[in-house]
Parts: structure tokens; sequence; C-alpha cells
């Protein structure tokens, strides 16, 4: 669809008009200069021309000075040089005038009166008066500085033209490109830019395009991955419900058959509960980071206080917990809510999926300017576990013992989103006998 755009919106124009009117000021400015220049010289070259037409007159008459004849002294100037546009006076001491050339029907006094560039020089018994006609001269000049700006009018136009031709051309790669990316439009997910010329500029132009669309496309994958998933996580506990309920309803049954089937139903509606505020907090993180008041928090104390509501489950699976706690303050400066959304997602995963009688240590640590929490779980044939995959919503490492843990598979998928949004370090690996994970988070510059 063709749109009329503004003149002044287009990158064309606006550099057509800028190289025109810069050029304009510069060639206007030469032209004022070249005005200034050329009437100096112009006066330069009358002012000699009267002053040796002068000084000759003055040295024939000198020399004829027996004669005194005028007419023969400024015959003798003109043999010397070309004195057709200088008026020559010989007067004497009394203002007469001895001889003229006669190039003007002007006399003397008009000559002043009408602009005309006088000049005297005194000889023996008389004074040699040459004059020029500088309103003649000046009129050459006008004459001279409105071709040069006729040609400089010229010149800025053709300049304007081919600046005009030229940015077209030197922009073409754009349009073709934007034309292309328009019509990719329509398949975004397979699109691929192509080079429409070898030039350096728009090779990284088009490079990073690509790259861009390949993040897009990838974002858009995982996105879509993750859409199925959750999809798939909420149909087995709904479809656990409607069976539940289905069966409750098949046949009249005793109060202790139907407190069982609400106790089913009230525990897959939890699992349900946590799976959807698992998936609000993923997708709030991934979309809209929350803007939440950065505050200084104890990790140390923090941890403390998440081990001690885990303690029933603790003690329910016989786990042997280490605790290895910094002497100096472990303070960080961060939103306190996303700092405990971290630690107990990798302390309860810990103690999830630690097996029974196993052991879990947690420790901090400060050391490279940093802060440091450690959590280690045993677990079996720990190095046989896909680690590249550990931070993918709904991975679970034993998808048989997701009933046992009640977990959801989101927990390390928001850590890690919290993590890469706060710049914290975060990094899982297989040890002897079990997994630890390391977050490295920076002391606060407020304690």
């Amino acid at each position: 669809m063709n749109r009329t755009v503004p003149l002044l919106s287009s990158l064309r124009a606006r550099m057509t008009m800028g190289f025109t009117a810069w050029f304009t000021l510069v060639a206007s400015l030469a032209w004022v200069l070249f005005l200034f220049w050329s009437r100096d010289m112009a006066r330069r070259d009358v002012q000699e021309r009267v002053h040796a037409a002068a000084w000759l007159v003055a040295h024939e008459w000198e020399n004829d000075a027996a004669a005194r004849h005028a007419a023969k002294a400024i015959s003798e100037a003109k043999e010397d040089m070309r004195l057709d546009n200088v008026a020559l006076f010989i007067v004497d001491g009394s203002g007469r005038v001895l001889g003229t050339n006669r190039i003007s029907a002007l006399t003397l006094p008009e000559m002043r009166r009408h602009g005309w560039l006088i000049v005297e020089q005194p000889a023996r018994n008389a004074t040699i008066i040459a004059g020029m006609d500088w309103q003649a001269t000046e009129a050459v000049l006008h004459r001279q500085a409105l071709l040069v700006l006729l040609a400089m009018s010229l010149v800025i136009g053709a300049g304007g033209i081919a600046t005009w031709f030229l940015v077209g051309r030197t922009l073409r790669p754009i349009g073709v490109l934007a034309e292309e990316a328009n019509s990719a439009s329509a398949d975004p997910l397979h699109a691929r830019l192509r080079a429409p010329s070898g030039d350096t500029e728009v090779q990284h132009l088009v490079g990073t395009l690509n790259g861009f669309l390949e993040r897009f496309q990838e974002s858009t994958r995982a996105r879509e991955q993750f859409y199925a998933a959750a999809a798939h996580e909420l149909r087995t506990p709904l479809a656990v419900l409607s069976g539940s309920i289905e069966l409750a309803l098949s046949r009249p049954r005793a109060a202790p058959d139907y407190a069982e089937t609400l106790r089913d139903l009230q525990r897959e509606t939890k699992r349900l509960i946590a799976l959807a505020e698992g998936l609000l907090t993923l997708n709030r993180l991934q979309t809209l980071f929350p803007d939440e008041e950065s505050e200084t928090v104890d990790i140390t104390e923090q941890s403390q206080r998440i081990l001690a509501t885990l303690q029933p489950i603790i003690k329910e699976r016989g786990l042997r917990l280490s605790e290895d706690w910094a002497t100096e303050a472990a303070e960080t400066f961060a939103p306190p809510s996303h700092v405990a959304m971290l630690l107990r997602n990798l302390i309860e995963n810990a103690v999830k999926y630690a097996p029974a009688g196993g052991t879990v240590r947690v420790r901090t640590l400060l050391e490279n300017g940093g802060i440091r929490l450690t959590v280690y779980n045993e677990y079996k044939d720990a190095h046989t576990l896909p680690f590249a995959r550990i931070y993918d919503p709904f991975f679970r490492a034993d998808p048989s013992r997701s009933a046992e843990t009640g977990g959801n598979g989101l927990g390390l998928a928001i850590c890690r989103r919290l993590a890469d949004a706060h710049g914290w370090e975060l990094r899982h690996a297989p040890v002897e006998n079990g997994v630890v994970v390391d977050a490295d988070l920076p002391i606060s510059k407020n304690g």
C-alpha cells in the first residue's frame, strides 16, 4: 500500500536538502568574498593605471620642459602604455588646462562629482591630473558578479539533483531490504534476509537483522514449547479431578468413600493452584519484570528461615542436614521476594530430591567480593542428569517422583530467570554421589 511520505521524514530528502543548504552557504560565502576581492583588485588596478599614467605624462612633460608642449607630452605617454580609458589633464598654476586627451566630454569638476578616481602628479610649472571612471568599472564588476551568481545557482541546482540521485542510489539497498523484510513477515519463523548489496554497512545491517530474527524465532519456539508443556501439565490434574468426580458420581457411596474422594480432589486442586501460581510467576518474570523495591537482605538469615519451614519434611524423610554459615554478614541488595524465591526453590529442591535418609548441605560464605550460597543434595547417578536442560520449564530429573515431591518443574526455571535479570551467577554441577548448586550474589554496598 503506497503512502504519502512527508518530505522532512525522508532521509533522502533531508540529506539532499542538508547538502544543498551547506553547499549554498559555502558558495554564498565564497561569492561575497569574491565580490570584495574583485572590487579591491579592480580598484587597485585602476589606481595603479591612473598613477602610472600621471607619472608618465609628468615625466614626458619635464623632459620637454623647454617646449612645454602639452599635446606632445600626452602623445609621448600614450606610446608607453594604453591610456584609452584614462583621462589626462595638464593644468598650470592658475588652474588653466594646458592640454587634455579628451576621452570624456566631462570637465574636470564634473568628473570629480561623478565619482571618477582622480590622481594629481606635480610637475615643473604644472600639475598632471589623471582619472578613470570608477562607476563604469563598478558596472563591469556588477555584471561579473551577476554572471558568477547565475553560474553558482546552476551549479547548486545541478549539485542538488546529483545529490538526490546519489543518495537515492546509496539508500536503495535499504528500500530493497525493507521490501524483503515486509514480504518475509508472512512467515517470520522461517524468514531470512539476503543482503541486496555487497557494501560492508549493508552486510552488517543484514547480519544484525538476521541475528534478531533468529533470537525471535528461538524465543517463539521456546514459548510454543512452554505453552504446549503448560497445557500438558494442566491437563493431568484436571483429568484426575474430572475422573475422581465422575467416579464419585457413578453410584451412591458411603461417607468415608466420599471423604477419600474429596481428599484426592483437594490434593489435586492444591497441585493445580501451585502450578497456576508457578506459571503466573514465570510469565510475569519473562514478559514484564516486576519493578520491586530493593532492600538489604541477609542470605544466611533467609536460608535459615527456609530450612526452619522445611524441618517437618526433613524429619519425615530422615535427611541428614549439614549447615555451614558465613561468620560475617552475608548481605545483598535486591528485592526481598526475589531473593526468597531463589533461595526457597534451590533449598526446597535439594530437600525434595535427596533420597530418604540422604544428606543435604547448605552453606554461605563470602569470597571474591561476593556472597556464595552452596546447596548440595545426595543423588544417585548425578552424572547422568541432562544439566543443559535443568533450567527448562517443566523439566523433572525423575518424573516418576513428581507425585511424591509435589514439584511442577518450574522452580529452577524461575531461579534462572531471576538470576539473569539481576546478574546473579547460578551453576548446577554433578559431584560424587550428588548434585551441587552455587548461587553467587553481590555484597550489599549499603551494608
